[in-house]
């Protein structure tokens, strides 16, 4: 047995107390509201204490997205490691494939839900696209071989984002209507579509410049 098992079997038990809590919350907003559930309740229905729902959600809003952390962290180093010729979208959609607990997941339906229905989520989600546009951003920037507050660049970093948006709406609609996750097919559909507009986007831009 290696030494750093322990330590390994520490996280795994953390990563799965963290994910029975995100599971736990969303069916008690999805079935009492997001405004009537308390973080006791929660606690209790995950068996844990309060406190250690705290540990790993410093609000009740960040219970509703789950392990952002580690779902940003893959989404940097994929974009970081990417071999050459792989552009940034190709290595979004790699990461859509690694990391489907965190972005696209069964319960993305209660998610968007609640986007739309508490303010609060709502201002929270806004500001996790905006730690997932910045890596993304400093990718096209890189590809592009310009800075990153170049208007291009910051231009294609939002319709990433957007790109990312579409699909995620794309999935809630599935759940909500059969239950079913996208196919694959309509997922990479999207993802060409704004690989596309990208390219065209900086085109039109660079055409401009005086």
């Amino acid at each position: 047995m290696r030494l750093s098992d322990p330590q390994h079997l520490r996280q795994r038990k953390k990563a799965e107390t963290r994910e029975r809590i995100h599971k736990v919350g969303l069916q008690l907003f999805n079935r009492q509201g997001f405004a009537e559930t308390t973080i006791a309740q929660i606690a209790a229905e995950a068996d844990v204490a309060p406190r250690t729902v705290f540990q790993h959600y410093p609000t009740k809003d960040d219970i509703v997205f789950g392990d952002v952390e580690g779902a940003l962290q893959a989404f940097d180093a994929g974009l970081k490691s990417r071999p050459p010729g792989v552009t940034v979208i190709e290595a979004v959609r790699a990461w859509l494939d690694q990391v489907a607990v965190g972005w696209l997941e069964p319960d993305t339906e209660v998610q968007v839900r609640l986007v739309a229905e508490v303010p609060s989520v709502a201002a929270r989600k806004s500001q996790i696209l905006e730690r997932f546009r910045e890596p993304l951003t400093a990718a096209i920037a890189t590809d592009l071989d310009r800075p990153t507050d170049d208007l291009a660049v910051q231009l294609s970093g939002w319709v990433a984002i957007g790109g990312l948006l579409q699909i995620e709406a794309l999935v809630s609609d599935r759940i909500r209507m059969d239950g079913t996750m996208p196919s694959t097919s309509q997922i990479d559909a999207v993802l060409r579509q704004v690989e596309r507009f990208i390219r065209s986007g900086v085109g039109a831009v660079d055409h401009e410049r005086p």
